[in-house]
């Protein structure tokens, strides 16, 4: 399989100011051009979004026809979910900032909205969806294997989005993706760099972090020895995982997309043993918990 057919845009940096590491801002204009040019050309086809994610939408309709040959992933809010109806007209204004008549996907973008007591209406409501033909696949967004556990127990979903990368292995500990693939579950992966915490100099990071830095340079160290670099380790962890479908990864413009497919093509016959990396404490594996003054998101 084409490894690039692995690969997805994530586009929050489109429309925010996203990750810890990122320098450039918002994605400028031509720059998007570039990158969607580049992402078609080396056969990366799946667009990750959602309308919490700034102008993200909008920027991505204003090059629809660039985006037109990809399939675009969005995200329904739970909490803006205050009746019926309500997840059809988020789509609704979805499909009209990306100038789109359906989605390949439909995310509930925190899994609590699937467990909560309006769960099951809004199942019914992306089923409907789904019906419709204005999603080909409806799923949701998950911190945790709990919270995925907690959702299949009670609904049928086709596509969920989960974060792992080379120090986060809790789904495959867990037995979560062996799970979802049983179910024929689409698992799209998202944090492989940890909003570029895995890519940064150890010793620049920020003091939050200090605890990580030995164990962050012992795997750097390892890799290294392996003739790896940060990047290609990255992206390797992805790779290796078989169940994973497609790895999101964002960019702030086209160069740095073309580096990730250089390091991706350059690891097609590698190997490396992740396994004494995996770390446990969400305090540092869940960008959700990080302090207010670097968090940008999850």
């Amino acid at each position: 399989m084409n490894i690039f057919r692995r690969l997805g845009l994530g586009s929050a940096a489109f429309g925010l100011d996203y990750g810890i590491t990122n320098q450039a801002g918002k994605v400028t204009s031509p720059a998007v051009d570039a990158v969607f040019d580049l992402a078609g050309r080396k056969g990366v086809r799946v667009v990750d979004t959602a309308a919490d994610y700034g102008d993200s939408e909008a920027v991505i309709g204003a090059h629809a026809p660039a985006a037109a040959e990809f399939l675009i992933v969005t995200k329904v809010n739970p909490d803006r979910i205050d009746g019926p109806g309500a997840a059809r007209h988020q789509l609704e204004q979805s499909l009209r900032r990306l100038r789109q008549e359906s989605v390949y996907g439909l995310l509930v973008h925190h899994a609590s909205g699937l467990t909560g007591p309006d769960g099951d209406r809004l199942h019914d409501e992306l089923l409907e969806l789904k019906a419709a033909g204005m999603v080909e696949k409806i799923g949701f967004s998950a911190y945790t294997p709990v919270e995925v556990d907690a959702v299949l127990a009670r609904h049928s979903v086709d596509l969920v989005q989960i974060p792992m990368n080379a120090i986060d292995h809790r789904f495959q500990a867990a037995g979560t993706l062996d799970a979802m693939k049983r179910r024929g579950i689409e698992i799209h992966v998202r944090s492989l760099f940890l909003q570029g915490l895995l890519l940064a100099p150890v010793n620049g990071l920020p003091d939050y972090f200090r605890p990580l830095q030995p164990h962050l340079a012992t795997l750097r160290s390892q890799l290294a020895a392996t003739g790896l670099s940060p990047l290609q380790g990255c992206l390797l962890f992805g790779v290796q995982n078989p169940e994973v479908d497609v790895m999101i990864i964002g960019v702030t413009d086209p160069d740095q997309l073309a580096e990730i497919c250089d390091a991706a093509e350059q690891i097609a016959d590698s190997r490396f043993d992740f396994t004494p990396y995996g770390l446990t404490d969400e305090a540092y594996i869940n960008p959700s918990r990080w302090p207010a003054n670097i968090r940008t998101g999850g």
